[in-house]
């Protein structure tokens, strides 16, 4: 067969065709009139050579492969040439490592994505929670109610016992990540402490609703050990109830909460910025505002930061985005610790000096507050006792311990700076102004020297 009727049965153009046979791919018979004559052969030669090409072989590789095939081209005679051998040895090793690296890049996207889309808009959940709601009652057609099978039936409720609960709490930790924001975004609203309150009374309901509720729909319609649920448990609960495009659906549910959550912390990260400024410990520059009180400078160092991230990522994205992706559990976790630390240090001190600024009060406190560094503690023990998260806890607390001695260093150098105060004596006071009193025109006009 001629060249043009081989590119049109393997779709695989002329120029490509000429190039597997100036690598040795391809061997062609030269006619009378120098055109090219492909044998019925070849057809399958060239779907041979695409796999191994999309295989990541190299065209060296291939041509010293390709003589090695059986007529039906699916298996492969012995290999005798132990330099082929090992070519190949060590492209299947690769070829592993970069499947190993992908499923590793797959599975922390997918956990991202799947922390996206709970943390989402709560029309979106309440919309999930509603299908879902009228599922487990029979309400949608073509979908039997399940009742409780699904929650007792396949080797009972919590097959498996108390640690994969445990495990998964602290592997989901980073979802309930930036709830913090809520006191940032109250402390620049007309009620500060109004707005606190409200804040975090609504961001517990809707953990409740949208996050427990949302979770309880998907193991109560759906077999726990399905796989499905393994791979996109919101798209297999749609799936199920008969929504089509559900994988279009929960795209665009994950995008909105991705920018939902992009928002919130770019807010976030510019307010601390420009509040790290304002005590000095940020440049100074941080700190200045528009006229409308947006910390524009902050805002713009936040943003660039984030584009390098990004830029990071695509430079090396087997390397930047799982690390970034994994440690933010352990980050969450010295972040609250610190919250509830200089809580209960705090308002004990609080509750002596100045107990008309305590507006917003943690109810059952200490006791509530302890309960809560314990529940902390143990997440980090649980992380420190799992292979995959140990590596995260210990690089996170690195920084964190590289943190506590900056901070320490420099209040050391503050103290030292400071004037030093003896105890039991009394300051010298200052010299008392001298008034000078004169009258000009009946009236007085106050003169003051030392």
């Amino acid at each position: 067969m001629k060249i043009g009727t081989l590119s049109l049965r393997t779709g695989v153009s002329t120029r490509l065709l000429r190039y597997y046979e100036q690598q040795g791919l391809l061997h062609p018979h030269r006619e009378a009139n120098g055109y090219r004559s492909y044998p019925e052969g070849s057809v399958e030669r060239v779907e041979q050579v695409r796999d191994l090409l999309k295989a990541g072989l190299s065209t060296q590789i291939i041509r010293d492969i390709v003589p090695c095939f059986t007529g039906s081209g699916e298996t492969l005679r012995p290999i005798a040439d132990p330099v082929l051998a090992a070519n190949l040895a060590r492209e299947l090793t690769d070829i592993q490592r970069r499947i190993d690296a992908l499923t590793d890049k797959r599975d922390a996207i997918r956990s991202y994505f799947e922390a996206a889309a709970v943390s989402g808009t709560s029309s979106d959940d309440g919309c999930f929670l509603l299908l879902g709601g009228l599922a487990l009652a029979g309400a949608v057609p073509g979908v039997e109610a399940p009742g409780r099978t699904n929650l007792t039936a396949y080797e009972g409720f919590l097959p498996h016992g108390w640690p994969p609960v445990v495990t998964g709490f602290v592997m989901v930790l980073f979802g309930f990540g930036g709830m913090e924001v809520v006191a940032i975004g109250a402390a620049e609203s007309d009620d500060p402490s109004g707005s606190v309150v409200r804040a975090v009374r609504a961001t517990v309901w809707r953990i409740l609703l949208f996050f427990v509720g949302s979770i309880a729909v998907i193991v109560t319609l759906l077999p726990w050990n399905s796989a499905e649920v393994g791979r996109s448990p919101f798209v297999a609960v749609l799936d199920h109830l008969g929504i089509p495009a559900a994988a279009a659906v929960m795209d665009a549910v994950i995008l909105i909460a991705l920018l939902s959550a992009l928002n919130a912390n770019l807010y976030a990260a510019s307010r601390m910025v420009s509040s790290l400024a304002a005590r000095g410990e940020a440049p100074r520059r941080m700190s200045a505002v528009s006229p409308r009180g947006a910390p524009r400078a902050a805002v713009l160092v936040s943003t660039g930061l984030g584009f390098f991230a990004v830029l990071l990522t695509c430079l090396w994205p087997r390397t930047v985005f799982p690390i970034l992706a994994s440690s933010i559990g352990a980050t969450m976790l010295f972040v609250w610790l610190a919250i509830v630390a200089s809580e209960l240090v705090l308002r004990p001190r609080l509750e002596k000096e100045a107990r008309h600024t305590l507006h917003v009060r943690m109810w059952c406190f200490p006791y509530l507050s302890w309960a809560a560094l314990a529940v902390l503690l143990g997440g980090i023990v649980v992380m420190a006792a799992n292979d995959r998260t140990r590596p995260q806890l210990l690089s996170t607390s690195a920084v964190v311990a590289v943190l506590l001695a900056a901070a320490g260093v420099r209040a050391l150098r503050s103290r030292k700076r400071a004037p030093a105060v003896t105890h039991g004596t009394p300051p010298v006071p200052a010299e008392p102004h001298r008034v000078n009193v004169t009258t000009e025109n009946g009236g007085m006009t106050l003169k003051s020297a030392k």
